[in-house]
């Protein structure tokens, strides 16, 4: 019988699952079990805790029977119950918490990874001594009434270790490292200005446990949060063993930066950098791809956007601001282009994607305008281009040199994949409230009230109206005849109709089709993103859409009304989770595939076998295949930033010019005595094909054609074979033939590692004026190898002597434009601390009265520091 005023603890129904190692070099693993005590009971009242431990699928006693009194807090179980727990008291979490290691398991191994356990405590009032006199059966008999009954049943999931790999954090891996937590605090270098955060988990072999959410928050060196992921939920965008964020905010070149990771399974198991570790690391420019183009807006006006022809107050009558993509060039281009967007609220510190133009062997030129439709209006924003390599990683963001703002004339809703609705007519708002919930008690003897609020509740409503006619949508970006009609010569009766008929204002049909797509939009209950001048942008789910005919037009045209209510934040996350706009993938194959006609003609060193003088055969003569790749065979060049290859050679056709030859035909090893009177030799050609020989005798043309069915590579060998008496070397002749081609896009090799050093060094020379000096520098530490190399990446400290007067134009990253500096009396003129330079040229020498530079020779000696990096290219597969 328990006692009746010892409560059973509270325990939740499952604790968060808990990592169980198999590293013999590790700590066993110990659970925690947390538990808190009934309100009518407090720490006084109970001495121990007891625990019951059960599997779960088989419902058997899990604990050790045998008894361990070595250590200060025995664990008395050979009942299978646990008994005389001391708990401990978390202050951080205000609860109680015991625990049970692997030593208290039946199973020698300790937990079992495939297993989940049953767990029950209880509170005694009772201390258990390890008395020999009585058995711990029968002491729990005899002090069943100093224990409260036993708590509801929690769950405890013990799991393998989830390690996790970050490739871009110099190839960061919890797999197999003792020592991992040390690569956090290493002195690492990142290469990039927009860091993308992808990597894997990795699970061992009966580890099923999925990944919850997780989250990245990123640092200044002052400790300061500059960005945050959120929770991220990976089956809304990956698989669940990758993950994947693209940070908003830019890094800045030679800053110090760190990152936080966490993760959580759906059993609650809390992994990542633990605790206040971080991931320290200092952004370094250096290799990042500049993009090949830049952005343009209609405040350009590049000759009217490149004929896109459109206009700021177009813009601001359609909810829209439009950019383009311009290259001066105009050249072909392959690879991915993405457009990122900042706004004032921000200081224009947060970027985010939003549009992804993926480039395939085309003029950046042709693409079409993009129009962003999710802004707000009277908000300045700023556009940026970048490169996103194939493999995920981005370059330098290349920003407009000025804000966007767009004031916008009308109202409108935004539907998903920019489908809009100008609301241009009638459109009227009647109230404005933001919803809070507030509520009010009287109680019995008050003489005043209570009002209780809902803290968490703040929302808008408000009614949306107007009037629907095809005329609000005179740019067709609501919808247009083929999205209603859907086909052409549907379409093409209906303007014959109108034609024949005079009608133009009064289209009654049209009028009726649209008003029913625009009801459809209304009342698809997906969410829709309101933009108003007034208002600004809400994310609102419409409700209660009503339409009243207007009598005074014979009911032509329907007004609406509908009730909005507010649903989210905006936020281009959000307008990106609703649909609002789409992002294209980046791709990693830039492949365009065509099949041309190809020709080769010319004189072609027959095949000859020469014997070397260590015994050894060279075979010499001009290989057709390998003669058609050397011409058409690209795939190794850069030719206007694309790679040309040749896939596969078919539809041969061989016509051999010039005189035939006199040609042996047949084998004469395997000739009897009877084909000795036989004519042995014959007047064309002969070509061996992969070893086998071919004939192709005298006629007015020779010429052979090759099997359709049958394709050839530069693996395969067709060589021309020589006349009997061995006289010719040559043999003139025309192949024409299809060959498959693919264009990529042209890839230099992609570092793998990188790691900085400093260096001291000097020039010292008389040069001319306008002479680059940081060129000479930079080209000093250029070493190419073909696995390794190594880069000047920055100039940070400079120390000139030369003749009084001599000009240097110098410019560091934090100057928009170059600074003249002039050496005085000294002859000394002394950088240190700053950026990093980026221009340093040789102007000549100052007129000490007119001030003018005038070009003239000058004797210079530079010392300097700089930033070394040196490191390896990935293995090209």
């Amino acid at each position: 019988m328990a006692l009746r005023s010892l409560y059973p603890p509270v325990i939740d129904s499952y604790m968060p699952a808990f990592e169980v190692t198999t590293d013999k070099n590790q700590a066993k693993a110990t659970c925690k079990i947390y538990f808190s005590l009934s309100k009518f009971n407090g720490s006084q009242d109970f001495k121990r805790v007891h625990i019951s431990i059960f599997k779960q699928k088989t419902g058997t006693n899990a604990v050790n029977l045998k008894n361990d009194t070595s250590s200060k807090n025995p664990r008395y179980r050979e009942t299978g119950i646990i008994l005389d727990i001391i708990p401990t008291y978390d202050k951080e979490k205000e609860l109680y918490y015991v625990t049970v290691s692997e030593k208290d398991l039946a199973n020698t191994k300790g937990w079992n990874t495939t297993e989940k356990y049953k767990v029950q405590i209880r509170l005694a009032n009772a201390i258990y001594n390890g008395n020999k006199n009585i058995s711990q059966a029968q002491w729990i008999k005899n002090m069943a009434d100093q224990f409260s009954e036993w708590s509801t049943i929690c769950i405890l999931t013990p799991i393998e270790r989830i390690d996790f790999e970050i490739p871009i954090l110099n190839d960061f891996t919890t797999q197999n490292k003792t020592d991992w937590k040390e690569q956090l605090t290493e002195d690492n270098i990142i290469y990039e200005a927009t860091l993308v955060l992808s990597g894997r988990f990795i699970y061992s072999k009966n580890n099923n446990e999925l990944i919850k959410n997780y989250q990245f928050i990123i640092y200044d060196s002052g400790g300061t949060e500059i960005d945050n992921s959120g929770q991220i939920y990976p089956s809304q965008i990956q698989s669940n063993g990758d993950f994947y964020y693209v940070v908003k905010a830019q890094l800045e070149n030679t800053k110090e930066y760190a990152i936080t990771f966490k993760f959580e399974t759906n059993n609650g198991y809390i992994g990542g950098f633990y605790g206040d570790d971080k991931y320290l690391f200092t952004c370094s420019y250096y290799t990042l791809s500049v993009p090949p183009c830049r952005l343009i807006t209609i405040e350009n006006d590049v000759d009217n956007i490149l004929k896109g022809i459109t206009s700021k107050g177009e813009e601001e009558d359609e909810g829209r601001l439009g950019i383009k993509f311009y290259d001066p060039s105009n050249d072909p281009y392959n690879g991915n282009l993405c457009i990122r967007r900042s706004d004032a609220r921000t200081n224009f510190k947060i970027w985010e994607d939003v549009y992804l133009a993926v480039v395939k062997t085309k003029k950046i030129n042709d693409i079409p305008i993009f129009y962003d439709y999710n802004i707000e209006s009277g908000v300045w924003y700023k556009y940026g281009v970048q490169l996103v390599e194939k493999d995920g990683t981005r370059g330098m963001l290349q920003e407009i040199p000025d804000p966007i703002m767009r004031n916008f004339n009308y109202t409108f809703l935004l539907g998903k994949n920019n489908q809009q609705l100008k609301l241009m007519f009638d459109n009227t708002m009647a109230s404005f409230k933001y919803q809070i919930a507030d509520s009010k008690l009287d109680p019995i003897g008050s003489k005043y009230t209570i009002v209780a609020r809902n803290a968490a509740t703040y929302y808008r409503t408000f009614p949306i109206n107007g009037l629907i006619s095809f005329w609000m949508d005179e740019n067709n970006l609501f919808c247009n005849k083929k999205d209603i009609y859907k086909y052409e010569d549907v379409i093409d009766d209906y303007e014959n109709y109108n034609n024949k008929n005079y009608i133009t204002q009064y289209d009654y049909i049209y009028e009726r089709d649209f008003r029913e797509e625009v009801l459809k939009f209304l009342q698809d209950g997906e969410y829709k993103l309101f933009k108003s001048p007034t208002e600004g942008n809400i994310i609102v789910r419409l409700m209660d859409v009503n339409c009243v005919p207007n009598q005074s037009l014979d009911r032509m045209l329907y007004s609406f009304t509908s009730n909005a209510f507010e649903v989210d934040e905006y936020n281009l996350a959000n307008c990106l989770k609703y649909g609002f706009y789409t992002i294209e993938q980046p791709d990693d194959v830039f492949e365009t595939k065509e099949t041309k006609l190809g020709q080769i003609t010319g004189s072609f060193f027959i095949y000859k076998d020469r014997v070397q003088s260590d015994g050894s055969v060279q075979k010499t003569g001009d290989n057709i295949f390998k003669k058609i790749y050397d011409a058409y065979d690209k795939s190794d060049k850069n030719v206007a930033g694309i790679r040309k290859r040749v896939k596969k050679i078919h539809h041969m056709k061989i016509t051999f010019e010039g005189d035939p030859l006199r040609i042996e035909q047949g084998d004469a090893s395997k000739r009897g005595s009877a084909e000795r009177n036989k004519q042995r030799y014959v007047v064309g050609n002969n070509f061996s094909l992969d070893g086998r020989q071919f004939t192709v005798y005298d006629k007015p043309i020779r010429i052979y054609e090759f099997d359709e069915r049958v394709d050839y590579d530069k693996n395969n060998t067709l060589y021309f074979l020589g006349d009997a008496e061995g006289k010719k070397n040559k043999v003139k002749a025309t192949i024409d033939f299809l060959y498959d081609s693919s264009t990529t896009i042209y890839k230099t090799k992609t570092p793998q590692n990188r790691k900085a050093k400093k260096c001291i060094g000097q020039l010292f020379d008389t040069y001319e004026p306008n002479h680059n000096l940081l060129k000479d520098i930079y080209y000093k530490y250029y070493i190419e190898w073909p696995k390794k190399f190594e880069r000047l990446d920055s100039l940070v400290a400079i120390e000139i002597e030369a003749n009084p007067g001599s000009a240097f134009a110098i410019r560091d990253n934090s100057e928009a434009g170059n600074e003249i500096h002039i050496v005085g009396i000294t002859g000394q003129l002394r950088l240190y601390n700053i950026e990093t330079i980026s221009n340093l040229i040789y102007l000549g020498i100052q007129d000490k009265e007119t001030g003018e530079i005038k070009e003239e020779l000058g004797d210079i000696t530079l010392n300097y520091m700089c930033n070394i990096v040196t490191g390896t290219y990935k293995e090209e597969k």
